[in-house]
Order: C-alpha cells, then sequence, then structure tokens
C-alpha cells in the first residue's frame, strides 16, 4: 500500500515538474521570437542610419516588412525604450502606419536598445496593447500641450496689479479655447494664477514661465490636468466654508476665554 502511495506521489511530481518544464520552454521559445521581431525592427531602422538619416525614413519600409501582429507584439516595447514614434493629434494611433520623428537617427540608443532585448530586460513589455497605450498618452499630451498654450498664449500677455492683488488676462484669452479645452485646463489655470510669475513692476518673468512650461513637459502637473474642474470646484467651496466657519468661531472662543465667569454673572 505504501508503495502504490509513494509511486503515486512520485509520478505526481515527475508529471508536474516535466509540465512546469515544458510550459516553460515553449514560453522562452514564444519570447525569444518577439524579441527577434524586435531586433529585426531595429535592423531596419540602422539601415538609414547612413549619412545622418532620419527616423521617418524607414517608416515605408518598417510598414511594409512588419505585419499587424508583428508590429502589435514590440511597439509599446520599442517606444519605451526610445524609439520615437509619433501618434497623431485628434486621431486614434494606427497600427496599420505607424509614424516616426524626423529626428535624426542615433545609433548608440538603437545599440543599447537592442542591448536591453536581447537580455530580456524588456520581455515584461512586449504585447502590451499598443490602442490603450498609445490613446493614454495621446491624452497626457494633449493636455500638456493645452497647458504649454495656456503659459505662452495667456499668461505670457497677463498682468499682475499689485495694490489689487490680481492678475488680469488678455481680454480676448477666453476665444482662444473651446469649451473642452477651457474645462480641462481650469484646475490648472486656477493653480498656475499667481503673482510668482510676474516680476514687481507686474510683467511676466519670462525665466519662471520657461520653467513652469518644463514642469508640465516632465510631468509634475499632470494630477492638475488630469483633475475636473467640477471636484476641485467642489473642494475649493468646501475649504471655504470651512474657512468663514474657522473664522467665525476662533474670536467666539477667544471672548469665551477672556470672560470665563460669563455664565456665573447672568
Amino acid at each position: 500500500m505504501w508503495i502504490d502511495i509513494i509511486i503515486a506521489l512520485a509520478s505526481a511530481l515527475i508529471g508536474t515538474y516535466f509540465g512546469t518544464y515544458f510550459l516553460a520552454k515553449r514560453e522562452e521559445k514564444k519570447v525569444k521570437k518577439v524579441r527577434a521581431i524586435a531586433i529585426r525592427t531595429l535592423n531596419i531602422i540602422k539601415e538609414y542610419a547612413k549619412h545622418n538619416g532620419t527616423y521617418d525614413k524607414a517608416c515605408q519600409e518598417l510598414n511594409t516588412k512588419l505585419n499587424i501582429a508583428e508590429k502589435r507584439a514590440v511597439i509599446v516595447a520599442l517606444h519605451k525604450i526610445g524609439l520615437p514614434i509619433q501618434t497623431p493629434v485628434n486621431a486614434p494611433f494606427d497600427i496599420k502606419n505607424i509614424q516616426l520623428s524626423n529626428g535624426v537617427i542615433d545609433k548608440d540608443l538603437l545599440e543599447d536598445a537592442k542591448t536591453q532585448i536581447e537580455h530580456g530586460y524588456c520581455d515584461h513589455l512586449l504585447y502590451v496593447d499598443p490602442d490603450k497605450y498609445f490613446s493614454e498618452n495621446l491624452r497626457i499630451d494633449t493636455l500638456r500641450n493645452l497647458a504649454r498654450k495656456f503659459v505662452d498664449t495667456t499668461l505670457a500677455y497677463s498682468t499682475y496689479k499689485k495694490d489689487e492683488e490680481m492678475i488680469y488676462f488678455p481680454e480676448s484669452w477666453l476665444t482662444s479655447y473651446s469649451w473642452g479645452e477651457k474645462k480641462a485646463i481650469w484646475v490648472f489655470k486656477c493653480q498656475v494664477t499667481s503673482n510668482m510669475y510676474f516680476h514687481n513692476d507686474g510683467t511676466p518673468d519670462k525665466s519662471k514661465l520657461e520653467e513652469l512650461k518644463t514642469e508640465v513637459s516632465t510631468g509634475l502637473w499632470d494630477n492638475y490636468l488630469f483633475w475636473a474642474q467640477e471636484a476641485y470646484d467642489n473642494l475649493m467651496q468646501g475649504s471655504n466654508l470651512t474657512n468663514r466657519f474657522l473664522q467665525i468661531a476662533v474670536p467666539q472662543q477667544n471672548t469665551n476665554q477672556q470672560n470665563p465667569k460669563t455664565d456665573e454673572n447672568r
């Protein structure tokens, strides 16, 4: 009986081990194939690096030699490690027609990318859904562009009145934005409407505005760009009510402390 149990357990363990082993081997083989697709893509682009060639020159061959399934498998990983893939403005990402920037091809970047792929450092990025990935990127890129536009075309032409502690925007600034853009930029506008971006004479401080645009580009203001106007307004209204209550309550509390025997004297 014990022999039968031992044999059954041994058979189960051996079966599990070899099953896991073959699954791992099959997955490894699959990943190696996808890595090879990514490396092939980089080699196609590398051929255009001669004579300071630009990335966009490789687009036609890239879209011809890679099928849609291959592009879906590797395109996010390649973008994450530096390939300058462009997403169209105000249009969905098109996997059939991958577009690259017109910047000069960086051979060192391509070689570094190949090394990362060969060593498996990008395996977790393979098969990431490119439609979802680039759609999310498109949204934040659009919001950041809108924020930079506000800095360049509105805040840079505004005036700070020190005696009034007020910032005056250009008269026609509202016509520069659609209704959706106004709502999207509302929280950012409220947060950057500050005298810290102006000189003592009320004129805009160009160096600080450039710093602000850099901060926008690096994502430091993303939380405000994703914050809905309604949620922000509700928070501010609640905060204002709390402050008013405290302003009323604190003087009353101070009065009670100064006259602790008021009730006894009645």
